[in-house]
This record gives C-alpha cells, structure tokens and sequence, in this order.
C-alpha cells in the first residue's frame, strides 16, 4: 500500500484535535447524572455543583446539551497566557510550556464554550501571538 504526501509529513488539524478531545477537562455539571462507563474507563457520577472531570469530547456534548458548564484549564487564561508571550519576547528564552495538544484543545473549547471562557477574543489573540 502505498503511503500519500499527507501521510508522510504528519497529522491532520482534524486528526489531531480527534486527539485531544481524548485529554480530561473540569466541568460543573448542570444535572445528575450516574457514573458513564466508557471503554477508557467510568466517567462520573456527574452530580451538581461538584466539578469533575471528564474527557474533552463528552464534555463538548454535554456543553451542547445544556447539561454542564466547562471550566476553563488554568494555561487557557488570559494572564497565564500573557505571562507566557512576555517571557518568550525575552532575549534568552525558551519556548513556553503547554501541554501537548493547546492548539486543539483550546480551539475546541473556544468554539464549543466560549461563553464559559472569561476574556476569549484576547485569548485568541495571546494564542496567536504564542
């Protein structure tokens, strides 16, 4: 079988956000609900106003569904990611420290819970400028 371009030089933007939707968020739930069990392992009890966390897929549905409130990660906050940009304008300094999938991650959460997200519109630009 013979391997195309796209292949050979790496992820999709879509198949890399199917990867980070696998990474556990904090949400408040807005309703009861019992333990899930998925093939990763149970998810839940889901029991209002205790956080928990649940994987970043099911916690867009469940966004979606009116169900509960998504919290954002304290790296998607609009003073740690200034801090972050004023470091790496510095002469000496590294690249910053984020988890692995930001990008997705924070494009799926500013696309599905913008609204929970304080300060989004600056967010999105520190994430550009990062």
């Amino acid at each position: 079988m013979a391997i195309t371009t796209q292949q050979r030089e790496g992820f999709t933007m879509p198949e890399l956000e199917y990867l980070a939707q696998c990474e556990d968020v904090t949400i408040v739930p807005l309703y009861r609900m019992d333990r899930l069990e998925l093939v990763r392992g149970p998810v839940g009890p889901f029991r209002p106003p205790q956080k928990a966390q649940a994987p970043l897929w099911l916690a867009v549905a469940l966004k979606r569904a009116n169900r509960c409130r998504i919290v954002a990660p304290k790296w998607l906050s609009y003073s740690h990611l200034r801090e972050l940009c004023k470091q790496e304008e510095q002469p000496e300094s590294m690249f910053a420290r984020l988890p692995v999938h930001y990008l997705e991650t924070a494009h799926i959460l500013l696309g599905a819970a913008e609204d929970d997200i304080a300060d989004s519109q600056d967010i999105r630009r520190l994430l550009q400028d990062l």
